[in-house]
């Protein structure tokens, strides 16, 4: 991809501006709504398996995915320790909406130039935090929509987790209010 990854473009850049972090989302968005559709889990999101090509996002790397009927124990914990879902470190059933859970987690990322959960730590403290700790929050950031999307996401219950589809309408929206804004 002639961009590289959202993980080197964070790297060099830092924290993305928002207009970019929501592009990137619902093009990100987009993919998972057609993956899930499917009933396939990709179960690793994160920023370096999100590719960048003439300005648009597109998801990589489908070495970990299935399909959410396949409960195959080699499959139940692969993936990016740090992006995973509470259920999914707990070794608990999941379901797609794990992969909203790390959605939200790079969402958070692009904005804050950063990961929410520092991938230095031992796994158990990850563990604890992410099953236990405080949940990702940008309210005291100026991203609106984007802080609305994390929390969406970022939800211990799986079942309480909006679906790609519900967040990809809430983005839509957001932006079709910014797009008919007129300067008088």
């Amino acid at each position: 991809m002639d961009q590289g990854s959202l993980h080197e473009i964070l790297k060099v850049h830092g924290p993305l501006p928002d207009s970019r972090v929501k592009s990137v989302g619902h093009d990100v968005l987009c993919g998972l709504e057609y993956l899930h559709s499917f009933g396939c889990i990709h179960n690793d999101i994160k920023p370096s398996n999100i590719l960048l090509h003439n300005g648009v996002a597109k998801i990589s790397d489908f070495g970990v995915s299935r399909n959410i009927n396949d409960k195959k124990s080699e499959l139940m914990q692969s993936g990016t320790f740090v992006y995973m879902s509470p259920e999914r470190l707990e070794g608990r059933d999941y379901d797609t909406s794990a992969d909203i859970w790390s959605f939200g987690l790079v969402m958070y990322e692009l904005i804050k130039g950063a990961s929410y959960y520092d991938s230095d730590l031992n796994q158990a403290i990850i563990v604890s935090v992410v099953c236990s700790g405080d949940l990702p929050d940008l309210s005291d950031e100026e991203c609106g929509i984007i802080n609305d999307l994390v929390v969406k996401c970022c939800v211990r219950e799986k079942s309480s987790r909006a679906t790609a589809s519900i967040l990809k309408k809430m983005l839509n929206n957001n932006l079709e209010n910014v797009n008919t804004l007129k300067v008088t």
